[in-house]
């Protein structure tokens, strides 16, 4: 009853209000029934009783919270690095966004931690130096001029194997080789025999008719040598200038495109270069600079809002285009496309430049391919006319000499030229007999020892390159590895601890307290200031011991305040502590309900609120008064008009709301109850004050009311 009594005390005035024209509106009506049901039947009923019909109806169990808001979520920020405060940018109970600076360290303290990530790259640079030297103690070209050392003396014994292989056994290759050799000397020797006679009986007439008539054959021959250069030439220029002027059109076209949707001119250099490979130089993403939303939203404020973008000299492309496409195009324009569905008002800037280049490159294939046929067809009709020009000099000189005759000197050359002749014979038939007879042992025994030597020098090459490549130390590798890491960990925590020089905020939020002032000396641990952020906003609040039972989290609840009065409130229980708190006797445990604030409100922390949580609801449920509860708590009963009379009735009850209990059998909808119009039978019944929650013995309504019939 105390609790009672202090949760009607905690009601606002307007709550009381509205609380006492509900209970007089519920008591006019139920107070109609009885009279109309009383005055309809003959039934002698006694003093304060009145007859009631049975009715469907809804039974809803609340809790009501009491407590004040509070934003959970909340920073304490420090510096990492110990150091002096150079200036405080903000104030206490400002507004800041993420990333706004916040606190500065003074200009002494930055400055010793660049110092300090300059000792770190250094320390990191020589760490990984001598982590280099342990990984390879010796130079690249040690190495390199000792693998060549292993190659070439492998090389010397493959060559050396050869000469012996091919001295002991001399292959059929080689045989005929030699037999050839001297089957060429022969006929070198009958060549030469031939020409010394024909100079010594000199030339016949029939002999100077065919001499001249090779030289008519090659003048003629010449001739049509050379007009099938000029008719090649003539074709292949004309093919030629078509590529070429075709070239230049896609040239121009792949220059305009970059023009047209970037403002850039491409050099000589870069018209050679790939669309994705440009874009790439330039650190330029398309789909940023064509995003979609920047063309919506621009075109929303309106080309005059702000004015064209004025172009940035720091960037390749010209942002006044680009603005000029995203703010006026009838369009659309996107970046890509490969994944759209594009339509006839759709431009997709990725696409054309592909497709510009993909023109160039076949353009210049073409123009290549027909440049190598041009040279090739052309060397080939000029390499005729040289040909036929050679023919016919060599027919004129031919025909000169016959014409001309034969001299003492030419002949006395002919004749040197047939002894030459002769002694290669001579030798050749000299080569072929010692292959046929087998090597000299003296030459035999002096390749031998050639490749004992060659294997000789392998064994020692082979163990110079394993020396080289075997003296790395790996526990002095382990070792440098480690101190490249510690020399990595020290420099990234120098980088952070200047980062850390001027706090920033980690998100929207309030600076709610500042602990520190300029010329301040910090800490690691010195509490610099407090964010928090006001987007979250709880109910914090206690609930009793017994309510507590019935409360879970992720419930249903919803919140009034006096500072907004008439609104309510979404909200979710968001933690209910496992820890009491006791105060003055009475058990309690805290409890947070989680706002949905809408959009426009701005809620200050510590107003007073009061959160309804449903803890059971039961709907199209039988309902009788508890007044009209007779018997014991084992076994109640009511009194129910049957027939003109009235007759006592054993039922079966469920959950109650201290006015109001759930019939679950006993009774059908329409029957009439006899209720008693004071509580002076419900005492009699056994259950003190009301029916116990859920009928559990003993018990009682929840806390603050809360059930209701609708």
């Amino acid at each position: 009853m105390e609790a009672m009594l202090n949760s009607f005390k905690s009601l606002k005035p307007w709550q009381i209000s509205i609380l006492v024209v509900v209970l007089l509106g519920a008591i006019g009506t139920t107070y109609g029934v009885y009279a109309l049901v009383s005055s309809s039947g003959d039934v002698n009923l006694g003093e304060n009783q009145q007859l009631i019909p049975v009715q469907l109806g809804d039974l809803v169990n609340e809790v009501s919270i009491n407590g004040s808001l509070v934003f959970p979520n909340r920073d304490i920020l420090t510096f990492d690095a110990q150091g002096t405060v150079g200036e405080v940018l903000v104030e206490e109970g400002q507004r800041v966004e993420e990333g706004t600076p916040l606190v500065r360290l003074d200009a002494e303290t930055t400055t010793t931690l660049e110092k300090a990530i300059a000792q770190a790259g250094i320390s990191l640079r020589d760490a990984e130096d001598a982590l280099t030297k342990a990984e390879n103690p010796h130079t690249p070209l040690d190495i390199v001029k000792a693998e060549a050392s292993v190659a070439n003396a492998k090389l010397m014994l493959m060559e050396s194997q050869d000469a012996f292989t091919s001295l002991l056994e001399p292959n059929l290759l080689k045989i005929a080789q030699a037999d050839m050799a001297v089957v060429n000397a022969k006929l070198s020797v009958e060549e030469a025999w031939q020409t010394l006679d024909f100079l010594k009986r000199g030339p016949t007439n029939e002999e100077i008719t065919k001499a001249q008539s090779q030289v008519d054959a090659a003048n003629t021959t010449l001739a049509n040598a050379q007009r099938d250069l000029k008719l090649t030439q003539k074709e292949w220029d004309d093919r030629l200038q078509v590529a070429e002027e075709s070239f230049a059109s896609d040239l121009a076209d792949y220059q305009a495109v970059f023009l047209k949707w970037l403002g850039i001119t491409l050099s000589s250099d870069e018209v050679s270069l790939a669309p994705d490979t440009l874009l790439g130089s330039w650190n330029a993403e398309l789909s940023s600079l064509f995003d979609p939303k920047l063309q919506v939203q621009d075109v929303y404020k309106g080309i005059f809002s702000r004015g064209p973008t004025p172009d940035d000299p720091d960037t390749v492309w010209n942002e006044t285009i680009l603005y000029t496409w995203l703010a006026l195009f009838p369009g659309s324009v996107v970046a890509t496309c490969s994944d759209l569905k594009i339509t006839p008002q759709t431009s997709c800037v990725k696409r054309e430049m592909d497709e510009a280049w993909d023109a160039l490159q076949k353009t210049k294939d073409n123009l290549d391919t027909l440049q190598t046929q041009m040279v090739t067809a052309t060397a080939t009709a000029e390499s005729a006319v040289t040909r036929t020009e050679e023919s016919l000099a060599t027919a004129q000189e031919t025909l000169a000499d016959l014409m001309e005759g034969s001299d003492a000197l030419e002949v006395e050359s002919k004749e040197k030229q047939l002894e030459l002749a002769q002694a290669n014979l001579d030798q050749a038939e000299a080569d072929l007999a010692e292959i046929t007879n087998g090597p000299d042992p003296l030459e035999v025994e002096a390749k031998e020892k050639q490749v004992a030597v060659a294997q000789e020098n392998i064994y020692v090459a082979e163990e110079d390159l394993e020396e080289l490549l075997g003296s790395v130390d790996p526990l002095e590798v382990a070792l440098r590895k480690a101190e490249v890491v510690s020399a990595h960990t020290t420099l990234e925590a120098a980088v952070l601890s200047l980062e850390s020089a001027t706090l920033k905020a980690p998100w929207d939020g309030i600076v709610s307290v500042i602990n520190v002032e300029a010329a301040q000396t910090v800490n690691p641990n010195t509490p610099v200031l407090e964010m928090l952020d006001p987007t979250i906003v709880e109910v914090d609040g206690i609930v009793d011991e017994i309510d507590v039972l019935f409360i879970k989290e992720e419930a249903q609840a919803t919140v009034t305040m006096d500072a907004l009065p008439g609104q309510v409130l979404e909200g979710i229980v968001s933690n209910i502590a496992t820890e009491a708190r006791t105060q003055q006797g009475i058990v309690s445990y805290p409890i947070r309900i989680l706002l949905q604030i809408p959009d426009g409100i701005q809620l200050p922390e510590g107003l007073s609120a009061v959160a309804s949580v449903v803890v059971r609801e039961e709907r199209n449920v039988l309902l009788i008064p508890l007044q009209a509860l007779r018997g014991t708590f084992e076994q109640p009963v009511v009194r129910v008009l049957n027939n003109g009379r009235i007759e006592e009735r054993g039922v079966v009850l469920g959950n109650n709301d201290d006015f109001w209990t759930v019939v679950e059998r006993g009774l059908t909808e329409g029957d009439q109850v006899v209720m008693e119009a004071t509580q002076a039978s419900a005492a009699g019944f056994g259950f003190g004050r009301g029916f116990g929650g859920g009928g559990l013995p003993g018990g009682r309504g929840f806390r603050g009311g809360g059930g209701q019939r609708r």
